[in-house]
């Protein structure tokens, strides 16, 4: 599932003009014996905690982690300490 991120999410990339800022947000999470995510923590950039925007768009990507089931040959699995990366490419479309 990918993460619904708010609308102006591209707004505030264009106002920050950072090539340097990261598009990637990093999730710590334990898997439990039905092979859902549990425990899902924001890892980093602590940065992106200060601000609303950010702050919603890691909402949404833990939301869509939720979503997410862990099987290996179709068999639930457990796991503890794994790591995910939500990356988010910026791109403007016309639509007349």
């Amino acid at each position: 599932m990918r993460p619904d991120v708010p609308g102006n999410l591209i707004l505030l990339r264009l106002m920050r003009q950072d090539a340097s800022a990261s598009n990637s947000l990093w999730f710590a999470f334990d898997v439990d014996e039905a092979g859902s995510p549990v425990n899902i923590r924001f890892v980093r950039p602590e940065a992106y905690m200060r601000h609303a925007t950010m702050r919603e768009v890691i909402l949404a990507s833990a939301q869509a982690l939720e979503q997410w089931r862990f099987q290996a040959n179709g068999n639930p699995v457990f796991a503890t300490g794994c790591e995910t990366q939500f990356d988010f490419n910026y791109t403007m479309e016309y639509r007349p």
